[in-house]
């Protein structure tokens, strides 16, 4: 089905439902276990780690990530339940 047929000339203001579920005002603070490591990004999307500035994207900015160390120098990053990236101590680098 193409767009055009999808709406059959009518806007997609005309289509336009309120949802019915309720949002809250506000999120709820994002928390992390006590065995993680918990950096905030800057609003250049950087954050510290063992005196090595390291970018993560900056629309994480002014938000918490939670660092998980998974093995010797190999850490897991976090954002809330979502794997970022893997942070190899060793040599700093970030990979997917």
């Amino acid at each position: 089905m193409r767009p055009h047929e999808f709406l059959a000339g009518a806007t997609p203001a005309s289509r336009y439902q309120p949802s019915a579920r309720d949002y809250p005002a506000r999120l709820p603070a994002i928390e992390y276990s006590t065995h993680f490591v918990i950096k905030r990004i800057t609003n250049a999307g950087t954050f510290r780690f063992h005196h090595k500035l390291l970018f993560l994207p900056n629309t994480l900015k002014q938000l918490p990530v939670g660092l998980e160390e998974v093995d010797d120098g190999l850490w897991s990053i976090y954002f809330c339940n979502v794997l970022l990236a893997r942070l190899d101590e060793r040599d700093y680098t970030l990979r997917d």
